[in-house]
């Protein structure tokens, strides 16, 4: 790999010129060694890197104890995820999640893919259709980047599934996978994104058959896993369903994914009102209200939906639904 630049891996981004850090766009403080103990192992994904050369590079050579090591190591296993960095016993580390270069993407091209996921993860129309036109924007400066086509289909499936000119992005939704996967075929992020589309399109076991050969071959992204949750719930596999999402928190103790519903499913809703708003990223709307009523306590149930009505505006791409449950959003009452 080159000396300098940037690396992609799961959601992470690892700038080693700016010494940055970032899921998502978001900024992760690391302890400066740790940083430089992470840029030497990505730089040489899937091999070893002894802890002789790390002592050497980090510490320019000066005796420190290897507790030092050993902590920065960990500190990093929490929040890249237990299984990111392997340990080979008295010789090293090894890095294990697939790493990718930037593709020659600017810097301006990277901060604007940056904030383009952050507007997508906003879940509402104005910002969704920033997101999308950013990420056109990103692909001008390089069609080669095969995560902003990634990112493209699922900004444009979340207009095509809330009725924003249906049509058009349907098959931009098509177009933009079909892009993304002819340039990086093992894309995760890809694969997790498209895996809920062939999903709400009824294709769930053909999505399942995609995934497992992916994942018993010992691919460790944990985006694979989060696609896993979906797919083994519209399945009926509830129990692989929950496995899945344990399985990707063990690699990434920060992804999302959609357990709660299959908590749901299993009736356990103590479960859904722990894991919701957590998994939503605070944007819960009526999954943990469901779950309330389920336990009997619907007054409790009525009065945070209230609450959530009056203390926030409805959110835009739900104004443009017609689905019944969004017409039943709207329609209650507000005090």
């Amino acid at each position: 790999m080159n000396e300098h630049g940037s690396w992609w891996f799961g959601a992470f981004e690892l700038d080693s010129v700016d010494r940055r850090l970032t899921r998502y766009g978001a900024v992760i403080s690391l302890p400066p060694k740790a940083f430089d103990i992470l840029t030497v192992l990505v730089k040489n994904a899937g091999h070893l890197v002894t802890r002789d050369d790390l002592f050497q590079t980090v510490w320019g050579g000066i005796a420190v104890q290897d507790a030092n090591l050993t902590n920065n190591v960990t500190a990093l296993r929490r929040v890249l995820g237990r299984t990111a960095i392997t340990s080979v016993p008295r010789h090293g580390y090894r890095f294990c999640l697939p790493v990718s270069k930037s593709a020659g993407l600017s810097e301006q091209g990277l901060q604007i893919f940056s904030r383009a996921q952050n507007l997508l993860l906003r879940r509402s129309t104005e910002f969704v259709l920033q997101s999308r036109d950013l990420l056109w924007l990103v692909i001008g400066y390089e069609p080669q980047f095969a995560p902003a086509w990634a990112w493209l289909g699922r900004a444009c499936r979340f207009l095509e599934k809330f009725g924003v000119d249906r049509d058009y992005h349907r098959k931009l939704v098509d177009v933009a996978f079909q892009r993304a996967f002819a340039i990086d075929p093992g894309l995760a992020c890809a694969h997790q994104f498209f895996t809920a589309i062939q999903v709400d399109r009824g294709g769930a076991l053909s999505a399942l058959h995609r995934l497992l050969p992916i994942v018993e071959g010992k691919h460790t992204d944990a985006h694979f896993f989060a696609a896993l949750v979906q797919v083994c719930r519209f399945c009926g596999l509830l129990e692989a369903s929950v496995k899945a999402h344990e399985r990707a928190r063990d690699l990434d103790p920060n992804i999302a994914t959609s357990v709660p519903h299959t908590y749901f499913a299993r009736c356990e809703y103590e479960a859904v009102i722990e894991s919701y708003l957590v998994s939503g990223g605070g944007t819960g709307i009526y999954l943990d209200l469901c779950a309330w009523a389920c336990l009997g306590l619907t007054r409790r149930a009525e009065t945070e939906a209230l609450n959530r009505l009056n203390i926030r505006e409805l959110p835009p791409v739900l104004g443009r639904c017609s689905n019944p449950w969004c017409k039943l959003y709207k329609a209650m009452p507000r005090t």
